[in-house]
């Protein structure tokens, strides 16, 4: 919990401000384990904070009490080996040591094991008929859309006539990776040092690259390196009244690159 940031909730109490007290961890713990026992513990309110979504909308987000949490941990870690013996293997979806990268494999492994047909769909209680489809990756043009990873079969790009398992990048995740790179260079950051500024770039460019390293990224990756010089570019022409020069005989690239911008 403290690795995660252990910000307060409704009650203003954070992490580092009980461990900051003498035996505060342990006088937390000591507390809740009478209130559980006794049957007297009840959570507390829960503080809402909105996450901005690439599409603009605002994803919610509630923050408990710290020491809610630490009994939602509790709970977790009795209930989570119950409900885990009950999971298909196919599950992958907030399970212990499961990552993305695990399904995204699997799905890669079935497509090359000879199966072309997906039901695609968004389940809940009922499939809903506008969320749901059948991909026949036999035909052409056909693609799959999953976890931000699109699955087809390309023709062979050395002119064969074999078809190959593309897996990249999908369209809506390089349109999200544009449009948060066009927030991060908006023009209300040119009071931003210029150093804080890359960093910031660099470390959504680093996350972005180490989940998207599956399957075939190059073009992605080389997409986004042009796309995240060109907004640099336009930022650095309006940060200043006057007009921005580069260092006599150095290139744009050359100049970020100096600057640290990370290359794909």
């Amino acid at each position: 919990m403290r690795a995660n940031g252990g910000a307060g909730g409704p009650d203003g109490v954070t992490i580092d401000q009980i461990v900051a007290l003498e035996d505060g961890p342990g006088r937390l713990v000591e507390d809740l384990h009478e209130a559980l026992r006794s049957r007297t513990y009840r959570p507390g309110a829960i503080r809402r904070v909105w996450i901005p979504k690439p599409d603009g909308r605002q994803r919610p987000l509630g923050i408990p009490n710290v020491v809610d949490r630490v009994a939602q941990m509790a709970a977790l870690r009795v209930l989570e080996p119950i409900f885990e013996a009950d999971f298909a293997d196919c599950s992958y979806g907030f399970r212990p040591g499961r990552l993305a990268h695990d399904a995204i494999a699997a799905v890669s492994d079935h497509l090359k094991a000879g199966y072309r047909t997906v039901i695609e769909t968004r389940l809940g209680l009922t499939l809903n008929r506008d969320k749901t489809r059948i991909v026949d990756l036999r035909q052409s043009g056909s693609a799959l859309d999953f976890l931000g990873y699109t699955f087809r079969y390309d023709r062979d790009l050395h002119g064969g006539s074999h078809r190959y398992l593309y897996v990249g990048p999908s369209a809506k995740a390089l349109a999200r990776a544009r449009d948060h790179l066009r927030e991060l260079t908006a023009a209300r950051y040119c009071f931003v040092p210029l150093p804080h500024l890359i960093a910031r770039i660099n470390r959504y460019l680093v996350g972005w690259q180490a989940y998207f390293r599956v399957g075939y990224p190059r073009r992605s990756y080389r997409h986004l390196n042009h796309h995240a010089r060109r907004r640099l570019a336009c930022h650095l022409r309006r940060r200043s009244q006057r007009p921005f020069r580069l260092p006599e005989g150095v290139t744009l690239y050359r100049h970020l690159a100096d600057l640290g911008l990370v290359y794909l």
